[in-house]
């Protein structure tokens, strides 16, 4: 009996051993792997010097490219694709991309980069989140670079703006999801007029930014939100302007716009998904904007007369020292302010 129980116990730590030794042999093999994954350029650093100084090769020839750094929301990352694909343009190079969410809405047409030919090299970030930073062009002709933070200027992309558009073309199934929604309020509010055109509907598409703009760290860093005699007073400017017009409201605080905004031409989104938003208000023929660059977007992409809140930033701070001096870098030319 004794025996057995000794040779149970050298059974055991033998096989603990051959566990052992079997992990320490999955991780040698994993974690090179693991690296590579998370710090692509730590393995070779020969490999990061040589991504920094090497051009793609291209059918118009050899060019340097430039990489988007995506972050933030829908809107943010529009901004950044927008105006990296113009530095781009302006500085003779080509613009790689990771996959982002912005193929789940439009129809991109840039080339798709591997991790490593992105993040191998440098990045240069402008001084500015909302104003045109020219130093943004001031780019080493022979150097590949990552570039960012948020580029929210139209003027890195205003010489390509038709370009800009016919990228950002929505995928099918969203358009026809925002048309369907557009000719269900149409026919809802000529049955209420006992009207027949529906095509002399005007649509305003109306986004009201909320939410998240009311917490206190964007209080205190300088976001002002336009209360709802700001939107009333926009309403009925559209109404003095167009005929048979139809307001296409979207909101991410529909409750307090519910509250807020009713008449027999107000309608409201019932998307619970941002893109389909976008499209909705991008699909409108003007635009009601209040804060943020989602809202833009809807204006640039849908056209026509767009109104915008005229102080977006408390003076003194750092908000508004991220915008020029007039918010001209920021809105749109030919865009009306109004307070």
């Amino acid at each position: 009996m004794k025996q057995h129980f000794i040779h149970v116990v050298t059974f055991s730590v033998a096989g603990k051993k051959r566990i052992k030794a079997k992990l320490m042999l999955t991780a040698a093999v994993a974690i090179p792997f693991i690296i590579l994954a998370l710090f692509p350029c730590i393995p070779d650093n020969l490999r990061g010097v040589k991504t920094r100084l090497t051009p793609l090769k291209t059918s118009a020839g050899e060019k340097f490219y430039i990489c988007p750094i995506l972050t933030g929301g829908i809107g943010n990352q529009m901004f950044l694709y927008a105006s990296t694909y113009g530095i781009a343009r302006s500085t003779n190079r080509i613009m790689l991309i990771e996959s982002s969410a912005l193929n789940n809405v439009f129809h991109l047409d840039h080339v798709q980069s591997s991790p490593t030919l992105c993040h191998c090299i440098p990045k240069k970030v402008s001084i500015y989140d909302c104003a045109y930073d020219e130093d943004m062009l001031n780019i080493p002709a022979d150097i590949n670079y990552q570039i960012g933070e948020y580029l929210q200027s139209y003027k890195y992309f205003y010489k390509y703006e038709q370009d800009i558009k016919r990228m950002f073309r929505f995928r099918q199934s969203l358009k026809d999801s925002a048309n369907q929604f557009l000719t269900d309020v149409a026919i809802h509010y000529t049955a209420k007029l006992t009207a027949t055109n529906t095509s002399a509907i005007t649509f305003i598409g109306v986004h009201v930014r909320r939410g998240d703009m009311l917490d206190g760290h964007y209080k205190k860093y300088g976001y002002v939100l336009p209360g709802q005699d700001y939107v009333h007073k926009a309403m009925d400017f559209m109404r003095r302007k167009f005929q048979q017009t139809v307001f296409i409201l979207a909101s991410n605080d529909m409750p307090w716009s519910q509250s807020n905004f009713h008449g027999n031409d107000i309608f409201y989104s019932s998307n619970t998904d941002p893109k389909l938003d976008l499209v909705l208000l991008a699909s409108c023929n003007h635009s009601i904007t209040t804060v943020g660059t989602y809202g833009w977007w809807t204006a640039f992409l849908a056209g026509g007369t767009t109104l915008y809140y005229k102080y977006p930033a408390r003076e003194g701070s750092p908000l508004r020292k991220q915008f020029s001096s007039d918010y001209s870098d920021f809105f749109y030319p030919g865009w009306i302010g109004m307070d």
